[in-house]
C-alpha cells in the first residue's frame, strides 16, 4: 500500500543528540494514542534539547495539510506529555472557540485513559464551554483559549500552542507572548496550513521566512510544494509528497474527489500546501528562498589563479543605510558571493572609503549604486588615489541587468554562498520592483543586502580588469 512521505519536504533544524521524543511516543502508546512514523519524527525535533538541557528551539513552526493528524496526533501528544511528564503550564489557542473546544475533547481522551487518569484532577471533565481547563494534581494546567486582542492576559505558560497559525494576527500574538515571561524554559509552537488564497497570514508567513533565512532558535517543517503553483496539480506523486497521512488516514479516492471538485489553485493550497502570493497583489520573493538555500556551501572556497574579485555597494533609497557585498569569479566553477556589511550613513562614508581603499590592489572593480551618497563615496576614493578603472557607477539598465543576472545564477546553480542570515533574510523579503518598461530591481523592506550582492556578482562576471593579488572574499 502506498503511503505519504514521512519526511518533511522542507525541514530546518539544528543537529541534536538528545530528545524527549521516544519518551513522548511511549507516553502516548500507554494512553492509547498510536503515533504515525511522520508524527514521531516531528516530535523528536520538537522535543530536542541542547547541551545545557534547555529546548533546542524555543520557537517551532510546522505546516501540515488538513486532515493529516496534526491536532489528534502531534498536538495531543505534545500537550499531554508536557502536562503530565514535564510539568509544564500550557495554553492552547485557536482562532475559534469551537476549535479550542474540539482539541479539549481530543486531549481528554488521552488524559482520561486508564494509564493517566490518576495524574489528573477527577473533576477536569466538568470544564464549561469557553473556560475549559485540564489541571493535574501538582497544580499546573492546560487552558484552551480562543484568540483575541486581549486573550490570555491573566494566564501563565511554559508551552504556548498557537494552532491554526495561518489566521494569527500581530495583535493576538502580542497579547499571548507575555504569558511566558515567568517561564524558566519557554517554547512556542505554531502549527497550521498554508494561508488561503486571498488571505494574508503574515505572522505564519514571516515565521517561515525567518526560519528559511537562517534565524537562530527557529525550527520549521512543512509538507508543501512551496510558492510555485504546480503545472499539474493532479499529479499523484505530488499528493503523496505533501500529505504524510495519505494512504493511512486519508484515502486516495477522497483526495481525488477534492481534485475533481476544487479549482486548481484552491486544491493546490488546501491539499498540496501551495503558498499563494500575499494579499493585496504583493509578489513573492524575486529569488525563491529555497533555491537560494540550495546554493549554500559549508565553507568558502579558497582563492584561485586568475579569479576576478568585485565589490558591490548599494545605498538605500533614502540614503540612511548601505550594504557591501563581495564576489569572486574563479577561472572555473561557480561565483562565490558574500554580504560583508550593512551599516548606517549617520557618520558619512569615510569609514567605508577607508575599507575599500585598503583593498584596492585586490579588487578588480567596485560597483556603486544609490543616488544620495554615490558621488560622495566615488569622489573621496578618487581623492585618496583609488584606481579610476576600478570604480564603476552603475547605470539604471546595468542595475536591472545585475538583478536579473543574480536570479538566473541562482536558478542555474552558477553561484554559491556561505550561510549568512542577513543576506538570506533580504532575499526572502525582496520581491521584484518594476524599473522602466521591462526591467526590475529588488524591492521590499530591506533590499540593500541582496542588491549589493547583485552588483558585486555583476561586476565579477563582467569585469576584464585583473587583480594583482589573490584574495579570499570578505577579507
Amino acid at each position: 500500500m502506498r503511503t505519504g512521505r514521512s519526511e518533511p519536504t522542507l525541514r530546518i533544524c539544528e543537529p541534536y543528540e538528545e530528545t524527549y521524543g521516544p519518551q513522548c511516543a511511549e507516553f502516548c502508546e500507554l494512553g492509547g494514542l498510536h503515533l504515525l512514523d511522520w508524527q514521531r519524527g516531528v516530535l523528536n525535533d520538537w522535543l530536542a534539547v541542547g547541551p545545557d538541557g534547555t529546548w533546542l528551539n524555543p520557537t517551532i513552526g510546522t505546516q501540515v495539510n488538513r486532515q493529516n493528524g496534526k491536532s489528534e496526533g502531534l498536538l495531543a501528544a505534545r500537550a499531554g506529555f508536557g502536562l503530565v511528564v514535564l510539568g509544564e503550564r500550557i495554553i492552547f489557542t485557536s482562532h475559534r472557540q469551537d476549535a479550542a473546544a474540539q482539541f479539549y475533547r481530543v486531549l481528554t481522551q488521552l488524559l482520561g485513559s486508564k494509564a493517566y487518569r490518576n495524574f489528573v484532577d477527577p473533576n477536569f471533565f466538568k470544564g464549561a464551554i469557553g473556560r475549559e481547563e485540564i489541571p493535574v494534581k501538582e497544580g499546573n494546567t492546560v487552558s484552551f483559549v480562543a484568540r483575541s486582542n486581549k486573550g490570555g492576559r491573566s494566564k501563565h505558560s511554559d508551552l504556548l500552542i498557537l494552532d491554526e497559525a495561518q489566521f494569527l494576527t500581530d495583535a493576538e500574538l502580542a497579547s499571548l507572548m507575555p504569558t511566558q515571561l515567568t517561564s524558566g524554559d519557554m517554547v512556542s509552537v505554531y502549527t497550521g496550513t498554508m494561508p488561503a488564497v486571498g488571505a494574508d497570514g503574515y505572522v505564519f508567513r514571516d515565521l517561515r521566512e525567518r526560519a528559511v533565512s537562517g534565524a537562530s532558535g527557529i525550527y520549521w517543517a512543512e509538507w508543501s510544494v512551496g510558492d510555485r503553483l504546480p503545472a499539474d496539480v493532479g499529479d499523484r506523486d505530488l499528493w503523496y509528497e505533501t500529505n504524510p497521512s495519505l494512504g493511512l488516514l486519508i484515502p486516495e479516492r477522497n483526495m481525488e474527489a477534492l481534485y475533481n471538485t476544487l479549482p486548481a489553485d484552491k486544491f493546490a493550497n488546501e491539499c498540496l500546501g501551495w503558498i499563494p502570493p500575499r494579499d493585496g497583489g504583493a509578489e513573492a520573493a524575486a529569488i525563491d528562498p529555497e533555491e537560494w538555500r540550495a546554493c549554500e556551501v559549508a565553507e568558502a572556497p579558497g582563492p584561485s589563479d586568475g579569479e576576478r574579485v568585485a565589490c558591490g555597494v548599494k545605498f538605500s533609497a533614502d540614503g540612511s543605510t548601505y550594504s557591501v557585498s563581495m564576489a569572486a569569479r574563479p577561472t572555473d566553477g561557480p561565483v562565490l558571493v558574500e554580504c560583508v556589511d550593512r551599516a548606517g550613513t549617520a557618520r558619512g562614508v569615510a569609514g567605508l572609503a577607508d575599507w575599500l581603499f585598503e583593498r584596492r590592489s585586490r579588487l578588480s572593480t567596485v560597483c556603486v549604486d544609490g543616488r544620495e551618497w554615490t558621488p560622495t563615496l566615488v569622489q573621496r576614493l578618487q581623492d585618496m588615489g583609488f584606481p579610476k578603472r576600478g570604480l564603476h557607477v552603475m547605470r539604471t539598465r546595468e542595475v536591472t541587468d545585475a538583478c536579473a543576472m543574480l536570479a538566473n545564477a541562482v536558478d542555474g546553480r552558477t553561484l554559491v554562498h556561505t550561510r549568512q542570515p542577513l543576506l538570506a533574510e533580504s532575499v526572502a523579503s525582496s520581491p521584484k520592483r518594476a524599473v522602466g518598461r521591462e526591467g526590475w530591481a529588488f524591492g521590499g523592506p530591506d533590499p540593500t543586502p541582496v542588491e549589493s550582492c547583485a552588483l558585486a556578482h555583476w561586476g565579477a562576471v563582467t569585469t576584464k580588469r585583473s587583480p594583482k593579488r589573490k584574495m579570499r572574499v570578505g577579507i
